[in-house]
């Protein structure tokens, strides 16, 4: 049987020091190496795929279930009926996002295609740093949830009792994505918070890793749909032509 110590130092690195590290990365202009989008994309799996399998060991030295981290199959009534959710609101956004922009002409295009440049700068420019976003995607979705969620939760609740295993949870997960803005710090733990109770009031995972790897695909496809769009009809971005 696996020392509880070490997952509960699994548990410290994911709560304490990697939301630490990119707190103050963000907060600190210039400490992460400058690199590429599709470097960046990279960096990223392997950083999950080394998480995983540390999870990976630490469950099977423990000879915990897959249903331990939100993953039991056949799927309860309520994990069924999120997972119906989770494909309707994907479904629901992604149709009503391509009404949108046939709606966009002209300049409306370039200006809201210059905001999202501005804001998105880690969106895929190119066909090979889109598939690189759409499996990282895949890892993020199912990583983090199997890691912020059903790993947290599951070694957390023994020792501090749900609701404060749900705050960890949620709070750590919400730091980790950095500081760019107060909206988007408050809607980062804002978010955590509902992923970490649906699941607790699920106790599926299935349907939280389909909703988040969705949402980040039908982003990153909508923006490279709308830049090919705009490149192929020779209009710049409104940052670009002022």
């Amino acid at each position: 049987m696996i020392p509880q110590w070490l997952e509960l130092a699994f548990a410290l690195y994911l709560v304490v020091i990697l939301p630490g590290q990119k707190l103050w990365q963000s907060l600190q202009p210039g400490t992460e190496p400058k690199r590429s989008r599709l470097a960046a994309y990279r960096a990223s799996i392997v950083r999950i795929v080394i998480l995983l399998a540390i999870l990976a060991t630490l469950m099977w030295w423990s000879a915990r279930p897959a249903a331990a981290l939100g993953l039991a199959l056949p799927l309860s009534t309520a994990g069924a009926w999120g997972v119906i959710a989770a494909a309707m609101l994907v479904a629901i956004m992604s149709g009503g996002g391509w009404l949108w922009e046939r709606n966009l002409q002209g300049e409306k295009l370039a200006q809201y295609q210059a905001k999202m440049e501005k804001a998105s700068t880690s969106m895929p420019q190119t066909k090979q740093e889109l598939n690189a976003f759409l499996l990282l995607s895949v890892f993020i979705g199912c990583g983090w949830e199997l890691l912020y969620r059903g790993f947290l939760m599951m070694v957390l609740t023994p020792v501090t009792g749900m609701p404060t295993a749900v705050a960890l949870a949620a709070i750590a997960y919400g730091a980790a994505h950095g500081y760019l803005s107060r909206s988007q710090f408050i809607g980062s733990i804002v978010s955590a918070f509902l992923f970490t109770i649906g699941y607790v009031l699920t106790g599926s995972l299935w349907w939280l890793m389909l909703l988040h790897t969705l949402l980040p695909v039908h982003a990153a496809t909508s923006y490279y749909r709308q830049k090919r769009s705009m490149e192929a009809a020779g209009i710049a971005p409104a940052a670009e032509s002022a």
